[in-house]
């Protein structure tokens, strides 16, 4: 029931809009309904993340990190005005990891899969248009893709709770797991080994191509400003 929404266009899968988002201007957080000025999809608020645009000053930023798992994520940004009334900024982001869970041999009999890793870039150009200085058009284009095997979880064994007569508590077998198990789940008791079990037939595979081209125009009447969002 929360919308999320970047640079204004409303995205119906909040696990595909927030990926790499190259840089941020800011991220508005709306509590409770805000129909009036998003929409029918914002009953229950929004996240409206913002990106940067871009500017008629030349600029440019560069980024490289480094982490476990061989963890790598570069991202560079570069701006600038192509002439007095037009500027430019292109985004890009690369970010690629190992996966830290590992598949049981439970199955299969092997147990080299790896889950949670990380394969995605993103590639944002944009245009600024400033005719005069009552209209301004801003143009989005993006496009970004992930290849990864998401989300596999440990499973933390826990006990059902049980109210006893008396109003005292005590502490049973877990139901649900051993339901589980009698349809052929194969649970890792000890959840800091990182192994998981994948049904025969399922997979974690999430391979998402996100892409569009968006408009914002924003003309000035006096003390009244008209915005339009395609």
């Amino acid at each position: 029931s929360v919308a999320t929404f970047v640079d204004g266009v409303y995205r119906s899968r909040s696990g595909a809009a927030l990926t790499e988002l190259g840089a941020v201007d800011r991220i508005e957080v709306a509590r409770g309904p805000q129909g009036t000025l998003f929409g029918r999809n914002a009953s229950a608020g929004l996240i409206h993340v913002i990106t940067k645009a871009p500017s008629f000053e030349e600029g440019g930023t560069a980024e490289l990190s480094y982490g476990n798992y061989d963890f790598w994520r570069a991202q560079i940004g570069l701006t600038g005005p192509i002439n007095e009334k037009i500027a430019y900024r292109i985004d890009g982001v690369f970010t690629k990891r190992d996966g830290f869970m590992q598949e049981s041999d439970d199955y299969t009999g092997s147990s080299g899969r790896r889950f949670n890793n990380r394969d995605r870039w993103m590639v944002r150009s944009q245009l600024l248009f400033e005719p005069s200085d009552q209209t301004k058009i801003r143009i989005i284009g993006d496009y970004a893709k992930r290849d990864e095997d998401c989300c596999a979880a440990s499973y933390v064994p826990t006990r059902n709770v049980i109210r006893n007569g008396d109003g005292s508590i005590s502490f049973g077998p877990n139901t649900m797991a051993a339901l589980m198990e009698r349809f052929g789940a194969k649970l890792n008791q000890d959840y800091t080994q990182r192994r998981v079990s994948v049904t025969p037939g399922r997979s974690f595979q999430s391979d998402v191509i996100d892409q569009g081209i968006s408009a914002e125009i924003n003309q000035q009447f006096g003390d009244v400003r008209l915005t339009s969002i395609t």
